[in-house]
Parts: C-alpha cells; structure tokens; sequence
C-alpha cells in the first residue's frame, strides 16, 4: 500500500528510493532468469488469452508486441511505475527492455527477449537492437554480429530491427539536419528519416 501511494504521487519526496529501485533492482533484458519469467509470464497468459476469443469469420485472435512509434504517447498516458519510471515518462519501445535499463551488452539482452513465448506471438513481435559503427571495424566484428543473430533466432527470436549508429551522430543531426538528410533508422517497426522525426522521437531514439 505504501508503494502505491508513492507511485500515485509520482514519487514525490521520494526521489532517492525512485533511483535505488530505477538503478540497483535488476532489470529485463539483463540475461537474468527470474527477472525474465516476471516478463514472460503476463505475456503468456496475455497471448493465450487471445487464442480464445473468436473473430467474426470464425479465426482466433493472436498476439503480438509490435510498439511502432507509440512509446511516447504510451508512456504519457501510464502513471508512475514500480520500476523507477515516472509518470508520462516512455515505455519501452519494442519487445526488449526500457530505455537504458540493459547494462550487459546484446548477448544478455537477446537472451532475455528469447526467454518470451514468442512462438505464442504469431502477430509479430518487433525487437530493436542499437550496436556502434565501431563494431563492424574490421571482419571479425562481422562474422561475431553474424553468430548473434543466429543465436538468437536459434533460440526462437522472430525478427530483429537494428540500427547502427552512435549517438554522437544523432545528437549532431539534431542540431544541424540539413547535414544528415540521409541518415535513416529504425524506429519500432518501421524505418524512418532521422531528420522527419520530432524532437521526442529522435530523444526517444538517442
């Protein structure tokens, strides 16, 4: 009960539990096992639950965790979460965790997206995955991104959407798009003009 109301104040006066629960706590997307059935479970039920309802023509309903570019209007809409996040902040915006809440690199993050009953999810599911230029230097870092992802399809990932870039190009484009009219990126199931996007998009994105 004192949670809630924490969280129904918007953690008002509560700003040094907000970052202990926001920083220390572990989060989806870390390769942890029991955080990762605290995800997967709710999905679960939540696509199952699909399968029972008919449609007009006689079907079933089924799931999928497709975000687009609606984690911000989302996040304005939802209160004040138990995770650390504050009202109207972003959601997630795609099937992988919070912004900023993987710590441990693409291999932990891709496991823990693969621990979800994504074989439940015949809708789609869309996964965003960001890795620096830095990476692809030279042939090994191709042939290690290569092993990745087939990694992670072996594990049963369905798709991934992957933006390579760094942020200092983005937050220069910000300030100066006439610069970076080509640069493209993927936004939550679907790619984008860099430079089309709102400030809040591309923040989103950074």
């Amino acid at each position: 009960p004192e949670l809630v109301d924490i969280l129904d104040n918007d953690w008002d006066g509560q700003e040094q539990l907000r970052l202990e629960i926001r920083n220390r706590f572990a989060k989806f997307g870390n390769d942890d096992e029991d955080v990762d059935a605290l995800a997967a479970g709710p999905l679960e039920h939540y696509f199952r639950h699909l399968n029972t309802i008919p449609t007009w023509r006689g079907g079933k309903y089924s799931g999928g965790v497709v975000v687009f570019n609606r984690a911000i209007g989302y996040g304005k809409d939802l209160a004040a979460s138990a995770d650390g996040r504050v009202k109207g902040e972003p959601v997630a915006d795609s099937l992988g965790p919070a912004q900023g809440r993987d710590l441990k690199g693409p291999t932990a993050m891709l496991r823990s997206a693969a621990r979800l009953p994504l074989g439940l999810a015949t809708c789609a599911t869309c996964l965003n995955l960001k890795l620096t230029p830095s990476i692809f230097k030279d042939d090994d870092g191709f042939d290690k991104v290569a092993t990745l992802f087939q990694t992670y399809f072996k594990l049963g990932g369905q798709q991934l959407q992957v933006n390579v870039v760094d942020r200092e190009t983005l937050v220069a484009a910000q300030k100066k798009p006439e610069n970076y009219k080509s640069l493209v990126v993927r936004v939550g199931g679907y790619s984008a003009r860099f430079t089309d996007l709102d400030p809040e998009q591309q923040n989103d994105i950074i």
